[in-house]
């Protein structure tokens, strides 16, 4: 016989198994009681406990034991139950809005302050670095309204990007020089505090680097995205623009140097060898 909703457990000898997989506990009337604030308490207000969990962790635990199939369709309900959602229904209006939106999503305030605090939501593997992609000295450049300009623009200059960072890299590290911007991540990984790459350990599995998007209509960044992309080992943003010892003065010339771009010099440089071993009929 099953205890009523909200009541007190009733005596029972052995302990029970009942009809929704929760057991109906021992609880024998040996006529042990105590008293308090007038009230006598007996086995039937004990709430089941595990002896070995509260002298574990010095605190009240209640401790039950659910065994049955329910309990385990129970677990996979709320594993992949997804996020939790609220249907909301305004009747007697000529539109409704809720309709409109079905699919509404309701965040509680434990997910609301994840969020906040930008605590990750899931885990990334391999893990993706993130690339700055800028000309010189125009690196983005964090700071508060009342701060001074000049201290600005000296902590601007002063401090390296992970971009400027690699250059530094490369003038120290001579196998780093056979690495491109974009693979860097794999074998180095990148030192917010120190603002420098380290060669990976073991502790730092290898990631995928990614640079950020520069749109053809960005200029010469553009360009220097595309020399990243082919030139490996660079020290400086002057070397980017060296080919074969001739220093350019933008990186659109760069590229075009080293083939990165589409012209008509591949037609030119077939008709300057034929003019030399084809008849004017042959041309």
């Amino acid at each position: 016989m099953e205890d009523a909703p909200n009541s007190t457990p009733r005596f029972r000898a052995t302990t029970h198994f009942g009809d929704d997989g929760y057991p109906l506990y021992a609880r024998p009337n040996n006529g042990l009681f105590f008293e308090k604030n007038g009230h006598r308490y007996s086995n039937r207000d004990v709430v089941p406990y595990s002896p070995y969990l509260s002298a574990r962790y010095n605190c009240h635990i209640n401790v039950e034991i659910c065994a049955s199939v329910q309990a385990i369709k129970y677990i996979h309900k709320y594993i992949y139950k997804g996020h939790d959602r609220t249907t909301l229904e305004i009747s007697d209006q000529n539109r409704n809005e809720i309709k409109e939106y079905l699919d509404s999503r309701y965040i509680s305030a434990a997910e609301s302050c994840w969020r906040i605090f930008e605590f990750n939501m899931h885990k990334e593997s391999p893990p993706v670095t993130r690339l700055p992609v800028h000309l010189e000295d125009e690196q983005l450049v964090y700071f508060n309204p009342d701060d001074n300009a000049n201290d600005v623009i000296e902590r601007g200059s002063s401090r390296h990007t992970a971009l400027t960072a690699w250059f530094k890299k490369n003038q120290d590290d001579p196998q780093a020089r056979t690495v491109l911007y974009q693979d860097f991540p794999r074998k180095y990984w990148y030192v917010k505090k120190t603002r420098e790459w380290r060669a990976r350990a073991g502790k730092h599995p290898p990631a995928i680097g990614r640079m950020y998007f520069a749109s053809p209509t960005s200029g010469e960044r553009f360009y220097l995205r595309l020399l990243l992309t082919a030139v490996a080992g660079a020290q400086s943003f002057q070397a980017l623009k060296r080919v074969d010892g001739i220093a350019y003065p933008t990186y659109k010339g760069a590229c075009y140097a080293r083939g990165l771009l589409e012209d008509d010099r591949e037609w030119d440089q077939c008709l300057q060898e034929a003019a030399q071993m084809q008849t004017g009929s042959a041309l």
